[in-house]
């Protein structure tokens, strides 16, 4: 097992622990559990009574009050030995971190102590037609004098079916979107709340997944998690400070896997000697123990800018991806190192893959998609850069500015379309991203020249066209200059065109920006802010 190099001695006490009570309370019953998806509730409470309870809610709540380093040292810990223990062991707080967010002092200090008294908090948000698009909310939440009436249904809730507690997303203005969703807290003891199927998963099957159905159910006005519309937000801001440790149990999983496949070489006899010698067995662990090495520091990376308050979305996003493509490739390697063995239940290696396989399809598919749109419009430059070349000026004109202009024309707004706001750019937008790439790549350009590192579009195998050296002449910008500046400028009429004929106005600022400073969690991932200067201003 790989060794923590930066884990302070408390922090290692406490993974001692974890891994002591995990051998001896959980490893014995581990494929019984999954066998039955048995949700063995009564282990948890008792590892949770060794400290535990309210892990993550502050000291002064009530809570533990670990940070978010330790608490990922922790879950991996746990995760080691099972993951679908270690899934109803950490959601055991999920809905109270919007409280901490945005919730009153009251709040904070009230439900705080329920949770470090025992109770289950579960976060309800995913609907059977969104998935995990939290925005599409059919939820709804309905002002009757000083209460809230709920009506909808909420799927994949984990922990739905042994919560105490659950903190629902509803729409209580479905004109305005996510900008109507608001957060409302639920005991599950009211009328009208009821817990649907139980999920037969492929993994993780230790951990309770069930549907969550609200039948008119009332609550006080109280219950609301800040201001009424700004649950989409306060949502957004969770996530994005939950990514470290929400992915931490992968990589417990994944190293398992490993510790599991390393024994195996050293054990598996063929043609005489130990697998292990091997040279393509040999390959395999040495690629398995650096993306999970890769894995350790990105977790620590990310769960260390949470501790420090700086919360990156990109970082976060990027942490998940990649971490949960990982595990899942080193445990598919662990397994193709068991052979026909790891295909078989009697060998940890099949339910590891399984394990590892649901944390893959639940986030990569949605990461992949909310990693900041800015990177991708670069995808085409950056692909040319990477064969070695620098753009010449004949490139960024002909080739380079068309396609980066369309990438943010397309990739800019492609989330505008999916909030169901669609806002094309204005002539403004458009020409100020296309004066930016030209002047950008036209340095770019004049270093290549300097350098002298010749024409990709002439030169090397992987030239794109074939044009005489002739050709390739200062005089040649000036005749394609104005051609390439024409075709951006007919491509932005044709934008307005579009806006015109679906009644929206060429402005530079859209008109659904919440104008409150949240840019976070806006859709206009173009607008980079100027929205709520521009507000500002005006004030």
């Amino acid at each position: 097992m790989s060794k923590f190099q930066l884990m302070t001695k408390d922090q290692e006490d406490l993974v001692a622990m974890v891994h002591d009570f995990m051998g001896k309370k959980v490893d014995p019953y581990v494929d019984q559990w999954d066998r039955e998806s048995h949700c063995p509730m009564e282990e948890v409470r008792e590892l949770m009574d060794l400290g535990f309870w309210g892990i993550d809610v502050p000291e002064e709540y009530g809570g533990a009050g670990l940070d978010v380093t330790t608490i990922m040292y922790i879950r991996q810990a746990m995760a080691y030995h099972d993951a679908g223990f270690t899934n109803t062991f950490s959601a055991q707080t999920f809905g109270w971190k919007p409280v901490l967010l945005a919730g009153t002092e009251e709040q904070k200090k009230y439900w705080g102590q329920r949770l470090a008294e025992g109770a289950f908090w579960a976060m309800c948000i995913t609907e059977p037609q969104s998935g995990s698009d939290a925005g599409n909310c059919k939820t709804k939440a309905v002002k009757d004098g000083d209460e809230y009436v709920i009506t909808g249904g909420k799927t994949f809730i984990t922990n739905g079916g042994v919560s105490d507690l659950y903190t629902v997303t509803c729409s209580t203005d479905p004109s305005k979107g996510k900008h109507g969703i608001s957060l409302f807290i639920v005991e599950r003891d009211r009328p009208g709340v009821s817990v649907g199927k139980h999920e037969d998963k492929m993994g993780i099957r230790s951990s309770n997944t069930t549907d969550v159905v609200f039948d008119e159910v009332r609550v006080p006005a109280d219950h609301m998690i800040g201001a009424e519309g700004t649950g989409f937000k306060t949502l957004m801001k969770m996530l994005s400070r939950t990514r470290p440790t929400g992915v931490a149990p992968a990589v417990g999983v994944a190293q398992r896997a490993l510790d599991l496949a390393i024994e195996y070489s050293r054990t598996r006899l063929s043609f005489g000697q130990p697998i292990g010698k091997l040279e393509g067995i040999q390959f395999k662990l040495a690629d398995m123990e650096m993306k999970l090495q890769c894995c350790q520091s990105q977790l620590a990376y990310s769960a260390a800018l949470v501790d420090k308050g700086i919360y990156d979305t990109l970082v976060g996003s990027c942490t998940k991806c990649f971490v949960s493509e990982a595990v899942l490739d080193i445990c598919l390697q662990a397994q193709q190192i068991y052979g026909g063995y790891g295909y078989s239940k009697e060998y940890p290696l099949e339910k590891l893959v399984r394990d590892a396989r649901k944390q893959y399809v639940n986030v990569l598919r949605v990461q992949a998609t909310t990693l900041p749109i800015a990177v991708a419009s670069f995808v085409t430059m950056v692909q040319f850069l990477m064969q070695g070349y620098l753009p010449s000026l004949y490139d960024s004109l002909g080739i380079y500015i068309p396609l980066i202009v369309v990438n943010c024309i397309i990739l800019g707004r492609a989330e505008a379309y999916a909030s169901k706001n669609p806002v094309l750019p204005s002539a403004f937008d458009g020409l100020g991203m296309g004066l930016g790439f030209t002047c950008a790549i036209t340095i770019l350009g004049a270093v290549r020249e300097l350098i002298g590192a010749g024409t990709i579009l002439s030169t090397g195998s992987s030239a794109l066209v074939t044009i005489p050296e002739s050709v390739y002449t200062p005089a040649s910008i000036f005749i394609l200059a104005p051609g390439a500046f024409f075709v951006l400028a007919m491509c932005i009429a044709i934008m307005n065109k579009i806006k015109a004929k679906h009644g929206m106005e060429p402005a530079q600022v859209p008109d659904y920006c919440s104008k409150d400073g949240s840019c976070d969690s806006c859709a206009n991932t173009m607008c980079g802010g100027k929205a709520f200067a521009e507000e500002k201003k005006q004030a």
